[in-house]
């Protein structure tokens, strides 16, 4: 697994999910994690801290060190560093350096090794073994294929079987939309005797309904002093004990509670009222017992640690009486926290047993339990009299006949009825369950140039692509330096800049790792260079050479009056379209107009691809519908409107504006089409506010470049 892992060539999954039924059955179970896996993350944190102090880096990963894994031993781990923190802790000026001089460099080691081992130890908990055999499974790049066989053959001397398989498909729940639609409703008023009451509620699970709270019409003429609500039954109290018993469970296991539960259409039968009850019990006796010796054996842990560093400071090489009593303690001290290093791994698999072997009946009993609660919470808006009970239902106006043929059937014909309210009108807003989709989930891998790496840890800040998007590493490495050109172009900064950033890149890869701040600038290097190449290359443009022109003559020659030199920049601005003169200048105001235009055109250039890279994702992710009301239409209305800024210049507004029908083709057409589709399938406040969002974003994301050409401005002046 280390080979396999420091090549970066599989993607590991929890082989558990793909055995379920195995694992169900006995033939196979999870691999035991090592005891030792509390005392290696304890031992990173203590190396972490002695390696700030000394400021020294971890050893980098290198050939042989998986005979240096073979070899390693966390016993061996713990006394160096405990050497190395008694020998800090003496003191003295010198203290420091004679610790980084006798142990830096196995500090630096063991500080790799270490994060290894844990890391190893984790993607042990993914796998499964037999009496025997060890089983994982994982995403391994086609490329990839005849390296990582190799790997496994020479680890395990031939003894391994490899299956290639086709990716399972996962059905992929897609997010219901939320549409608004009119219903018309009527409100009913149903009496019925109170006997049928029971049945009545659980029998309207099958009618679009809502019930209204009629106690805020109790002290009303109509029902003063003649009705009272209808209390509670006894089994809401003991579905609302057994929701919050399970609850409680559920957060105690790490589960997460059913989202959607739906309310039942039959009461629960009273025997398997009492299995649910039943289990809980059990459960619950169970588990919070674990839990309860779980955070007694942490807290011992704790004091077991205090007590292990503070005999490990009173430790000095001037008495060495100390240090005889150190071993002395923490020998005993050590075995201590083995057991309790072993006994919290026991009790902590017999929650993960609890776990995997209830989820599923837990999940089951929730949703029953929720669902009849919802229930029986409707009698609570009720009102009674001695032997009839009072409920008010309000129905679209095409449920009614539905909705009293359900309270006949239900009540055998007892009951009585009357509409109280006029056919009213309303808007709700309903959500549409999107169809499943099935698809292979895939991990992604993003693959880019070594030169381009830098910008793929700035993209992965965003978060990880879905493995169907396009990834903008590479697009990031040309606009990135570009827009650094433009802001701070000056031949002589730019030049100064690629010197720096040169000595930087050559540290790189000689392996110099920095400090916790001077790391990032190291590893920076190549994008430092990359815009310091670009910085000259528009102060080139510019006419910039350290600095205004006015210090041509005083402090440095004009070079830019060289006649090769007059005429390639010519091209170059006539190129970019600034000037058609070697005689352009940012100080100037023609220059400077020239500069605000070419912003305006490198954001419609950017926007536009923007736009377009999110309607290619969209597709690719077969999301059809949202690439056309989404990124499709907004495509439509900015290069719509680029256009009209392209071909009328600084005058776009006046024409717009002045002439409808222009106005009227290249904004408010696109503007009211986007429009009158959203509100179709996002509904009218959030189609017109989403349209009206795009409309505006568009000119002020345009409007923002505009920084690149008042940073060159100030960096001119």
């Amino acid at each position: 697994m280390f080979n396999v892992g420091r090549e970066g060539l599989i993607h590991l999954i929890d082989v558990k999910d793909d055995l379920a039924e195995e694992l169900s059955k006995g033939f196979v179970r999870p691999l035991e994690v090592s005891t030792q896996l509390y005392r290696i993350s304890t031992l990173i944190s203590k190396i972490d801290k002695l390696t700030s102090t000394l400021k020294i880096t971890p050893e980098e990963l290198s050939e042989g060190y998986d005979e240096l894994l073979s070899k390693f031993s966390v016993a061996d781990a713990e006394a160096l560093i405990d050497s190395a923190e008694r020998l800090l802790a003496s003191g003295g000026s010198s203290a420091v350096e004679k610790v980084k001089e006798r142990y830096g460099d196995m500090l630096s080691r063991y500080s790799t090794i270490l994060r290894v081992v844990e890391a190893l130890e984790s993607a042990k908990m993914k796998m499964v073994e037999t009496a025997t055999t060890i089983v994982f499974s994982g995403w391994i790049p086609k490329q990839s294929l005849d390296k990582f066989s190799k790997i496994i053959e020479k680890a395990s001397s031939g003894n391994y079987t490899i299956t290639y398989e086709e990716p399972k498909l996962h059905v992929e729940e897609r997010e219901a939309e939320v549409v608004e639609e009119k219903l018309e409703l009527v409100d009913v008023r149903v009496y019925v005797p109170k006997r049928y009451i029971d049945d009545l509620v659980y029998a309207l699970t099958g009618v679009e309904h809502s019930v209204v709270d009629l106690r805020d019409l109790l002290y009303t003429e109509e029902f003063k002093e003649k009705v009272k609500p209808l209390e509670p039954s006894p089994l809401m109290f003991k579905l609302s004990s057994l929701s919050s018993r399970l609850d409680a469970l559920f957060s105690s296991l790490g589960l997460k509670a059913p989202e959607e539960v739906k309310p039942l259409d039959k009461p629960i039968p009273q025997d398997k009222l009492e299995e649910i009850d039943s289990l809980v019990s059990s459960l619950e006796s169970e588990v919070f017992s674990i839990q309860s010796r779980l955070e007694n054996l942490r807290r011992s842990m704790e004091v077991a640690s205090r007590v292990e560093s503070e005999v490990t400071s009173i430790a000095t090489s001037q008495v060495p009486a100390t240090e005889l009593v150190v071993y002395d303690v923490k020998g005993p001290l050590r075995a201590v926290m083995l057991q309790l290093t072993d006994e919290m791994s026991r009790l902590q698999a017999s929650l993960d047993r609890i776990r995997s072997e209830y989820e599923e009946k837990l999940k089951e009993f929730k949703s029953i339990v929720e669902g009849a609660r919802l229930v029986e919470e409707k009698k609570l808006k009720m009102l009674t009299t001695d032997g009839v009970v009072v409920l008010q239902l309000s129905v679209p106006k095409g449920e009614c006949e539905k909705l009293l043929s359900v309270v006949k059937e239900a009540t055998e014909g007892n009951f009585t009825h009357r509409e109280v309210s006029p056919l009213k009108k309303v808007k709700v807003k309903k959500e549409v369950k999107a169809e499943a989709v099935e698809e292979v989930k895939v991990p992604t891998l993003m693959r880019n140039p070594g030169w381009s790496k830098v910008y793929e840890n700035i993209v992965r800040g965003f978060g990880i692509l879905n493995y169907r998007e396009i990834d903008p590493t590479v697009i990031w490495f040309f606009t990135f330096p570009i827009f650094f050109g433009i802001m701070f172009g000056d031949m002589g900064h730019g030049i100064v800049l690629l010197i720096l950033s040169s000595i930087l890149y050559y540290f790189k890869r000689k392996g110099v790792k920095g400090g916790e701040i001077s790391s990032y600038i190291i590893q920076g290097a190549p994008l430092l260079m990359a815009c310091a190449i670009v910085a000259i290359f528009f102060g080139f443009v510019y006419g910039e050479f350290f600095g205004s022109p006015h210090t041509y003559g005083y402090l440095l020659p004009n070079i830019f009056e060289n006649e090769a030199i007059s005429g390639a920049r010519a091209a170059v601005l006539s190129v970019l379209g600034l000037s058609s003169t070697p005689h352009f200048h940012l100080m100037e105001a023609e220059g400077a107009r020239a500069l605000l235009k070419f912003a305006i055109y490198i954001a419609i250039f950017h926007i536009t691809l923007g736009l377009v890279l999110s309607i290619i994702n969209k597709i690719r992710l077969k999301e059809y519908k949202e690439a056309i009301i989404g990124p499709g239409l907004w495509l439509w209305l900015y290069v719509s409107g680029a256009v009209a800024f392209i071909t009328m210049g600084r005058n776009v507004f006046n024409v717009i504006f002045g002439d409808p029908l222009l106005g009227f083709i290249y904004i408010w057409l696109p503007f009211i089409v986007m429009t009158i589709v959203r509100i179709i399938f996002m509904g009218g406040i959030d189609g017109f506010s989403e349209s009206l969002d795009s409309l505006i974003a568009s000119l002020s994301n345009t409007i923002s470049y505009a920084r690149l050409f008042a940073f060159a401005m100030i960096h001119v002046v």
